[in-house]
């Protein structure tokens, strides 16, 4: 999640927009069509992931894929070992081809900048794609942030198509553009907070509520928090929200002065380590993502802090599962697969005529130990 929201991956161009298929999906569509042609029925052996890709020129992976959207729509069943058979004949060779519209799925071309970098984001994407596939949907990939009136140009013009159904945006990036898009219909995920549109995500501050109980719950009292300049005011609110019912709740009275945002420009190494020089010194944080975490880790490596024996760390976002070093961190881990699942299932059920959903979409995470959190009372 991020404040200036955003679309990142390989996939991407770096320049236009660009309408496509995935090749999963035109393999699925041309097996579909072999069913059919073939006349192949009930039990009948489609091949198995090897000889399908030698026969297509694909890897194994792009037919494993494919093999799992059909399983998914009953055409097909796997078996170890054996291969893929037939479970549903298919007499009209365009039953899986038909589309329902195209989507444009928008997102800010800063994120495009740490796709290498950002697993959640992938995650996200990835369940977005596969889950409009299975709906018959094309999807355009629009990045936006660099030239406000260019984008807003480039948004008019996709609009414009007759064909196209909705919008869906990773990020808080369309809402600056929200008077175009009120014959559209529009749902926002992987923000903060939920917006004017049709909201999907996860609750940051259910996520500071979970994870500083837990830290609670190992005995700590002095905990600090400390969020990064991307976000906003509004989030680091909800953020502190969730600490603050967190140590409420404990009978714990909250430490404002601990409660940090720092400023664009403001190296977060050098506030950490403001934070972690107070006296008395806090005996953990809970870092608002991964960058937060790896500044809070490089603070204590020059203050001679040890992570978990003199600090503990709770980080929020799958990014912060993936970091490397010495330390497994405890993070609170959204569900992005389903949250990237819900947000693409929602949009395709308005674009079947679904009522908008009058209260935001919340996907609960979970919180995943790792080994920087120390427990006092032993």
């Amino acid at each position: 999640n991020t404040k200036k929201g955003g679309m990142a991956n390989s996939t991407l161009s770096s320049s236009a927009d660009r309408q496509f298929t995935p090749k999963y999906v035109d393999l699925a569509r041309t097996l579909i069509r072999r069913i059919a042609q073939e006349g192949l029925s009930v039990g009948d052996r489609l091949g198995t992931e090897e000889g399908l890709g030698e026969q297509y020129g694909l890897s194994r992976v792009t037919v494993r894929q494919a093999l799992e959207l059909l399983e998914k729509e009953g055409y097909v069943a796997r078996k170890r070992a054996r291969g893929t058979f037939v479970t549903r004949e298919v007499e009209d060779q365009h039953s899986f081809s038909a589309r329902t519209g195209r989507v444009l799925l928008v997102c800010s071309n800063e994120q495009r900048s740490h796709s290498d970098e950002d697993s959640a984001f992938c995650t996200v994407l990835h369940s977005i794609e596969q889950t409009l596939a299975r709906r018959q949907i094309t999807v355009q990939l629009m990045g936006v942030g660099q030239s406000p009136k260019d984008d807003r140009t480039r948004l008019q013009a996709a609009l414009s198509h007759g064909d196209l159904g909705g919008v869906l945006a990773i990020g808080p990036c369309i809402e600056s553009y929200s008077d175009l898009l009120t014959d559209t219909e529009v749902v926002i995920t992987c923000s903060f907070q939920p917006s004017l549109f049709p909201w999907v995500g996860d609750d940051i501050s259910t996520a500071s509520r979970v994870s500083v109980a837990h830290l609670l719950s190992q005995g700590h009292t002095r905990i600090a928090m400390l969020c990064g300049s991307w976000i906003d005011g509004d989030a680091f609110a909800g953020f502190v929200k969730g600490m603050t019912e967190a140590m409420n709740q404990a009978g714990v009275t909250p430490q404002r002065s601990l409660m940090v945002l720092s400023y664009p420009g403001e190296s977060l190494e050098d506030l950490a380590a403001e934070i972690l020089s107070q006296s008395p010194a806090p005996t953990a944080v809970f870092c608002e993502n991964w960058r937060v975490c790896e500044a809070v880790s490089r603070a204590s490596a020059r203050l001679g802090i040890s992570i978990p024996d003199d600090l503990s760390v709770v980080g929020y976002g799958q990014n912060v599962q993936r970091m490397r070093g010495p330390v497994h961190f405890t993070a609170y881990v959204p569900n992005t697969s389903k949250v990237g699942e819900s947000a693409a299932e929602l949009l395709a059920d308005l674009l079947s005529g679904a009522p908008k959903p009058t209260a935001p979409v919340i996907i609960e995470g979970a919180l995943v130990e790792g080994d920087s959190v120390r427990s006092l009372s032993l």
